[in-house]
């Protein structure tokens, strides 16, 4: 774009009117881009990638992390009732005692 203006503004100006007029109609035909603005449009579309990846790969990571720790949620669970049954059988146990201590049960049944 910046090429085309120059062209033009040399061409209202009068100087090398035939060559200027010339560049200028191979310069439309053509469609040349600054090489800046490509440079940006790549860089953009680079970037997007990149933040892209890095959010499927932060969704993964999450979901994995997630994963474990409903795992460990399932597991502290599980740990959580085997340690209410021993504390069931325990206080089972200890209740005999007490009532084998106090002479209500003879030793011999318990």
């Amino acid at each position: 774009m910046f090429l085309v203006k120059l062209y033009a503004s040399r061409l209202e100006k009068g100087t090398q009117k035939g060559r200027w007029k010339y560049k200028r109609s191979c310069v439309v035909e053509k469609k040349y881009v600054n090489v800046s603005d490509v440079e940006r449009e790549m860089r953009l579309a680079e970037a997007e990638a990149e933040v892209e990846a890095r959010v499927a790969g932060f969704e993964t990571h999450s979901e994995v992390y997630m994963a474990g720790v409903e795992a460990r949620i399932a597991s502290s669970e599980a740990q959580i009732a085997s340690y209410e049954e021993r504390l069931a059988e325990t206080e089972a146990r200890f209740e005999v005692r007490i009532a084998e201590f106090k002479g209500q049960i003879p030793i011999s049944e318990a």
